[in-house]
C-alpha cells in the first residue's frame, strides 16, 4: 500500500506515516496507532481514507475528539488540519490531495466497493468461552463436586429461647422475667 499521508505529534516525535484507508488510534494494544494516556478511550476515534480523502470519526469517546478546535463527531480533513484528541494531545495531518486521487483511481478505498464481512459461526468466535472459564476459575453450579474444596459446614439451626431466665431477653428495672411489671400510678 503506497504512503497515504502523515500523521504528526505537534509535542514532538516522528511523523506517523498513514498507510492504511483505516487507521483506529486509542489505548488499546489492538489500535493502529496507540495512544497510551488515561484520558484516551480505548478505541479513541478512526482516520478513514475516502474518494475525496481522509475523514475523522470519534468512536464515542469519553473526552472527546476536535479538528482546529471546534468538537466534532465526524469531520472531513484538509491538508493540515490540527487533530486534538481529549483535550490535550494535538496531532496535525498532512497529505497530498493530488497523490491520494492518484492512489483512488488504480486502489478503491474503504467504502468504495462493496466488501463482506465474514462472522465467525459458534465453534469458531475467540469470545466463545468466558475469560472466567479460560483461567480455570469459572463458578461451578451448586450439584458439581470439588474435591478440591470440601464443601462449607452444614449452618446450625437457630435456637429457640423460650424467655425464663435467658439473657438475651430485656430487662427492666423492677421486673422479673416471666412477670408482670408493676404499674406505677402518678401523684394526685
Amino acid at each position: 500500500m503506497p504512503l497515504l499521508g502523515f500523521f504528526i505529534p505537534e509535542s514532538g516525535g516522528d511523523p506517523i506515516p498513514l498507510v492504511k484507508d483505516s487507521i483506529v488510534i486509542g489505548r488499546r494494544p489492538e489500535c493502529d496507532i496507540r495512544v497510551s494516556e488515561v484520558n484516551i478511550s480505548g478505541k479513541h476515534c478512526e482516520l478513514r481514507r475516502d474518494k475525496k480523502g481522509w475523514v475523522v470519526v470519534d468512536l464515542k469517546s469519553a473526552n472527546g475528539t476536535k479538528v482546529n478546535g471546534v468538537k466534532i463527531q465526524k469531520k472531513r480533513l484538509l491538508t493540515g488540519d490540527q487533530i486534538t484528541l481529549a483535550r490535550k494531545h494535538l496531532y496535525r495531518i498532512e497529505f497530498d490531495p493530488a497523490a491520494l486521487e492518484q492512489v483512488a483511481a488504480t486502489a478503491p478505498a474503504l467504502g468504495d466497493s462493496e466488501f463482506s464481512i465474514e462472522i465467525p459461526t459458534d465453534d469458531q468466535h475467540e469470545f466463545k468461552d468466558s475469560l472466567l472459564k479460560k483461567a480455570g476459575l469459572e463458578h461451578k453450579a451448586i450439584n458439581d463436586v470439588d474435591e478440591d474444596f470440601p464443601a462449607p459446614p452444614e449452618p446450625k439451626p437457630a435456637r429457640h429461647l423460650d424467655g425464663k431466665g435467658d439473657k438475651f431477653q430485656k430487662k427492666r428495672p423492677g421486673h422479673r422475667p416471666g412477670e408482670k411489671p408493676e404499674r406505677r400510678r402518678l401523684p394526685e
